[in-house]
Parts: structure tokens; C-alpha cells; sequence
């Protein structure tokens, strides 16, 4: 292998991680994603027939700017579920904290989850954990 090569081969490896952190960076943390998926289970009861689950997932509250939590939140509420669900990170980042300043506590009052509840047009209640 030459010299060449090699350099050639550092520089594509080099762009891809480039792209890879732009991505992780800059795109991912901006894109919206709207999915229905159809669950079909035999034994459910009647009165559950049509029953919708709204889920958002990886909210990173202590890094999500508040346009865009209420981004999601009204294309959720433009769905109409029965009941929202919300799962993944809420903190987000490395070093990142539930208890730190800037991010929020396990408190019912904390900033993040105030904010969450401020962003949504349903009532919530959370049950954090590590």
C-alpha cells in the first residue's frame, strides 16, 4: 500500500465520521418523526377497539428549546391519542444530569418538567428513573 492510499483512506474515514457527527449533531436533534403503526391483539376487549397511544420519545429537555417540544407536541395533538405516553431521554447529552443546574430533579416543580407540562395540552405525570 502507498503512501497515497493510505492518506486517501484517513481522509474518506475522516469525512464519514465528520457526516456521522453532523448528523448526530445537527439533523437528528432537529427531525420531527410522525409514525402510526397498526397493533393488532386478538384478545382485546371491544371497548378498546380504535383505543390510540400517542408517544413522545427522546425529549432531552434540558437541551430541546421550547419551540421545538411544542413542535412535537402539536403534531402529536393534531393525531388526537387517547392517552400520550412519553418515553426515551429526558435529559440528554454527556455529563448531563437529572439533578444538575439547568436540567431538572426528580421534582414535580423542576424547570424541565414544568416546561414539559407547559408544552403539552394534556396533564402529565412522569415516573423517572436511572
Amino acid at each position: 500500500m502507498g503512501f497515497r492510499f493510505v492518506f486517501r483512506l484517513l481522509l474518506v474515514l475522516l469525512f464519514a465520521v465528520a457526516l456521522a457527527a453532523a448528523d448526530a449533531y445537527l439533523v437528528e436533534p432537529r427531525l420531527l418523526v410522525t409514525e402510526r403503526v397498526t397493533v393488532s391483539i386478538p384478545s382485546l376487549p371491544e371497548n378498546l377497539e380504535g383505543f390510540t397511544i400517542g408517544v413522545l420519545s427522546d425529549l432531552h429537555l434540558d437541551l430541546t428549546p421550547p419551540d421545538r417540544l411544542r413542535s412535537a407536541s402539536e403534531a402529536l395533538s393534531r393525531l388526537d391519542p387517547d392517552v400520550v405516553v412519553v418515553v426515551g431521554d429526558f435529559s440528554g447529552g454527556m455529563g448531563s444530569s437529572l439533578e444538575g443546574p439547568g436540567s431538572f430533579s426528580r421534582s414535580p416543580g423542576s424547570p424541565g418538567l414544568v416546561k414539559l407540562r407547559r408544552t403539552l395540552w394534556q396533564p402529565v405525570t412522569t415516573f423517572l428513573s436511572r
